[in-house]
């Protein structure tokens, strides 16, 4: 349950409302007003954030305000934003409009979300700051780029009728909405998506380079999004200013799940981009057979052929892809030529390029294409094999830099083009070059999924286990890009299956984080360590339970995960579970051991964190399963009582269904009942004073 709505729907009127608001709440109302923040805010550790809201509940504000300050200081989002709500409530500190909007600015600045739409609601009614109109679009824009709903509604408000306040132009000329949806998209962010879209965003709307929301969702293989705007009516068939839909765009990224997702919405299996390719004659030409499959099985036409006359076999053959060829073999499809390279006005330009370089004549001309390439880069990137072999029989310098630190190995790698590669080692190129951050032409291939590229640069010789400066190697790369066969052919060739990252993450937590079982099955066959924790204390089962991977998560409990692991704050995998209101994938742990009754550093057992979080389901799930209704944690608070605080009516009624006592008193001698009162709860003290002392039921409780 979000709480931060409640926190800024008192910021929407008026300086008269907002004082009327806080002069009708009494000093307990507040609490529970500035504890629904905290219980919003993602930037402080759980501890910290326990610390906190605790002192909040228990209206020890002195306290609250003791924590908040040093970590605001240090620059701390979250703790910014918190003591920002206490100076602009003038709890536990005096009033002071002036502090609360320093901080708040700060925090904003931070992409913290929650301070960005208060901000605006300071700069529009000039509260701590001079009224700005101009600032106030600003920071609503971009609390709404966030998905928050209210700024979201506030756009929404503006645009349908005459405001103060207009969505600030974009500079890619899209509405905030759209905007809002479209960066939400990108992230994968499935709860934002749905706030853009309740909010009125429209669907389709493109940037200025035809990029839509689902464009962008699919390049990225964030297939619940995909799946999440198709059902909202997104179109599959519309192209950016390049001329590639959503579907082209997933296949040239590899995304086997985000193409069958498309397919199954009804994506033109056999739209072209603007060099006449189609979906197949890209899986061809990438060798991506669970891609080509899938669109063979909807009827992708075999034999079409691209602006340069080639069909997808012929891409195949080209390419030396043998297993691609025998797959398109085996539905018809037979390579006519393996030639077919790119225009001869190309192959003329980069070849006078090359002469002039030759001559010392080039003048570098920094606005030509590919400017600060070498012509043999060049070649090796587009895949233009006639040009690269032309150049090498010149003797040309294979292994010369560009200003990026790459070489034509690693351009060529890093763009899957197989064949030129073999040229390119062939003619004595450095196999063991690195650009950038320590990355190799070998963790560049892992990465864009070329099978082949792979086995070429491992028979060369290349250090299979060469590390990134971060500690990642080529397996780590193909695990993240789910790319399956290449990581099983790194497993056979030594790769070593967990090495050292600096932030201590392993290749096993990465695969808990995919949708796919098949990568984690793999690993787990040669990782035995599957209980190893990273810098924060996460295990691979804390990856999974945090991505919502339900097979995952069973499949680690099978090979021996301890259900019970701790993080370096004290939480659980059930925890997680609990407070993400996945009943599964509770249901899972708690029948491989799990104890529900396992407690934080707090005392908060799962049963009070599910209550705190609002999640009914989740604690209903515990209760059955066991689950001691009336624990206290370290303040002496039971789930009732901070239920009761948030006015959470369901979860409160299945408390007391399940024999939760009303009279526990907290350490501050407060009950549940209490509790409700102070913050003004009438529908809980109803419910609450139809049950005796001791949890006893009425007999006209329903």
């Amino acid at each position: 349950m979000e709480h931060s709505n409640t926190c800024d729907n008192t910021t929407q009127g008026g300086a008269s409302t907002l004082s009327a608001l806080l002069g009708a709440f009494a000093q307990a109302g507040r609490a529970l007003l500035l504890a629904c923040c905290i219980v919003s805010s993602p930037a402080l550790n759980a501890a910290e954030l326990d610390d906190v809201r605790a002192a909040i509940r228990l209206r020890d504000y002195d306290t609250a305000v003791q924590l908040l300050e040093p970590m605001a200081r240090e620059g701390n989002a979250g703790a910014q934003y918190q003591l920002a709500a206490l100076y602009r409530a003038g709890t536990g500190v005096t009033k002071n409009h002036e502090t609360a909007f320093h901080w708040l600015q700060k925090s904003a600045r931070q992409d913290h979300r929650q301070s960005q739409y208060n901000l605006a609601v300071m700069y529009e009614h000039g509260w701590g700051v001079p009224a700005s109109e101009e600032q106030a679009a600003h920071w609503y824009n971009m609390a709404a780029m966030q998905g928050h709903p209210m700024a979201l509604e506030k756009l929404k408000i503006s645009a349908t009728r005459t405001s103060r306040i207009k969505p600030s132009v974009q500079s890619s000329a899209v509405p905030a909405l759209e905007e809002a949806l479209r960066r939400a998209a990108i992230k994968g962010d499935e709860q934002a998506i749905r706030a853009a879209l309740e909010a009125g965003a429209t669907v389709d709307v493109p940037d200025q380079y035809g990029r839509t929301a689902l464009i962008e969702a699919a390049e990225r293989g964030n297939t619940s999004a995909v799946r999440l705007l198709l059902a909202n009516n997104a179109d599959a068939n519309l192209k950016n200013v390049l001329g590639n839909n959503a579907l082209l765009i997933a296949t040239r990224n590899s995304h086997p799940d985000t193409v069958n997702a498309l397919l199954a919405k009804g994506a033109d299996v056999n739209a072209r981009d603007t060099e006449g390719n189609t979906p197949l004659m890209i899986a061809a030409g990438k060798e991506l057979p669970a891609i080509a499959k899938a669109l063979i099985k909807h009827r992708a036409r075999l034999h079409e052929q691209n602006n340069e006359g080639n069909t997808a076999a012929d891409i195949a053959a080209r390419k030396n892809h043998a297993d691609m060829s025998k797959l398109l073999q085996a539905h018809g499809a037979v390579a006519r030529k393996t030639g077919g390279q790119r225009s001869d006005s190309v192959t003329a330009r980069i070849l006078r390029q090359q002469r002039t370089i030759s001559a010392g004549t080039d003048t570098g001309d920094t606005q030509r294409p590919f400017a600060g390439w070498q012509p043999l880069m060049e070649a090796a990137w587009r895949g233009q094999e006639a040009i690269v072999r032309a150049l090498l029989a010149q003797g040309v310098e294979v292994d010369v830099r560009d200003t990026a630190g790459h070489t034509a190995l690693t351009r060529a790698s890093c763009k899957g083009n197989s064949t030129i590669v073999r040229l390119l080692l062939n003619a004595q190129a450095n196999p063991e070059v690195t650009y950038g951050e320590g990355i190799t032409a070998l963790m560049c291939a892992a990465e864009s999924g070329d099978y082949d590229t792979v086995v070429s640069l491992i028979d060369a010789g290349v250090d299979i286990n060469a590390t990134h400066d971060n500690g990642c190697t080529a397996l780590c790369n193909a695990v993240r890009g789910g790319h399956a066969e290449i990581v099983a052919y790194l497993l056979e060739h030594t790769a070593d299956s967990n090495p050292p990252l600096k932030d201590g993450k392993t290749v096993l937590m990465m695969a808990a984080e995919l949708e796919t079982v098949e990568l984690l099955d793999m690993l787990l066959a040669r990782t035995p360590r599957v209980n190893q924790r990273d810098a924060n204390g996460y295990t691979a089962l804390w990856y999974a339970v945090n991505r919502g991977r339900d097979k995952n998560v069973l499949l680690l409990l099978q090979q021996g995960a301890q259900p019970d692991a701790v993080d370096a704050d004290g939480g659980s995998a059930l925890v997680l579970a609990v407070a993400r209101g996945n009943t599964q994938i509770a249901g899972y742990l708690i029948k491989h051991g799990a104890d529900i009754t396992a407690r934080t550093r707090d005392g908060n057992t799962p049963l009070i964190l599910a209550a705190d979080s609002g999640e009914t389901r989740a604690v209903s799930y515990l209760l059955k399963s066991g689950a001691d209704v009336n624990a206290q944690n370290a303040n002496g608070n039971t789930a009732l009582m901070l239920a009761a605080a948030h006015d959470d009516v369901a979860t409160v009624k299945a408390l007391l269904a399940a024999g939760a006592e009303t009279e526990i008193r907290n350490k501050k001698r407060e009950r549940a009942r209490d509790l409700a009162e102070g913050t003004g709860n009438t529908r809980v003290l109803q419910h609450l004073g139809q049950y005796r002392s001791a949890g006893t039921r009425l007999s006209n409780w329903f």
